[in-house]
């Protein structure tokens, strides 16, 4: 990938508009529209609490780590490949279209995921491996399921799915959990990939980072796809690749 741009400083702020005297935390099942997160560059994001957790329900754009330090972007493909030399944290703008990061955010490389400026806005991280299981198991999956490698679970994937119109026709959208959406609204965003730097696969899956390390090389992400209800689980594609990042509240 490439190098990077960006921005002024906005401290994060964590806004609850309508209910000043509600936690923002106090949620059903449900997206909300009064309690949002904004990051570093001014994005604002909604959250949705998932049983006890509170999440983004959009992807990460942001341009910044919380210290203010911007994010490299702007690398060519060959360039992209070869951030493993240096483990530089990067983004993309998948196909350098800037208008699709407002439907789909951008493709991070899990060395931005690691870095110690922190990538999320304060008080909240990139999600562990143990914590999108917990959002898993809540779901449906059971306990052994969730610690398995590949396509797990049911229907657990129809329940995390955003907008239809941006799925293509598939197990995904058709499933009966699609019914029991959980407001996560995940979309098809597509990834860069590590081997050549080219983007790929949006409209058809997409990919989200967790910030728990395989081995030096590769880190654990999800995965959904048009044609499976279920949420992928692995570790073997290289921490070069962008992926999409989906905050936490720690």
């Amino acid at each position: 990938m490439n190098r990077f741009l960006f921005i002024p400083l906005v401290l994060f702020v964590l806004s609850c508009e309508n209910e000043k005297n509600k936690d923002c935390t106090d949620r059903g099942i449900t997206q909300t529209e009064d309690c949002t997160i904004t990051d570093l560059d001014g994005n604002i994001y909604q959250n949705v609490q998932i049983g006890s957790q509170l999440w983004m329900a959009e992807n990460l754009k942001v341009t910044h780590y919380r210290n203010g330090d911007e994010i490299p972007t702007g690398y060519s493909s060959f360039e992209w490949s070869e951030l493993n030399e240096t483990e530089t944290g990067a983004y993309a703008v998948y196909d350098d279209d800037e208008g699709s990061a407002d439907t789909y955010g951008y493709l991070y490389n899990w060395y931005a995921v690691d870095d110690d400026r922190g990538i999320c806005p304060e008080g909240w991280n990139v999600p562990t491996d143990d914590e999108v299981k917990e959002l898993e198991m809540y779901l449906g999956m059971n306990e052994e399921e969730v610690s398995s490698t590949g396509w797990r679970g049911t229907n657990e994937g129809s329940k995390i799915v955003g907008e239809t119109d941006l799925w293509p026709d598939g197990d995904l959208i058709n499933n009966l959990g699609y019914d029991q959406k959980s407001g996560f609204d995940f979309l098809p965003s597509g990834y860069r990939y590590y081997n050549n730097g080219n983007f790929d696969h949006v409209g058809v899956s997409g990919f989200f980072w967790s910030s728990t390390e395989y081995n030096n090389d590769n880190a654990w992400y999800r995965l959904l796809v048009y044609s499976n209800s279920g949420i992928g689980r692995g570790f073997e594609d290289n921490k070069r690749n962008g992926f999409s990042i989906r905050c936490v509240k720690g």
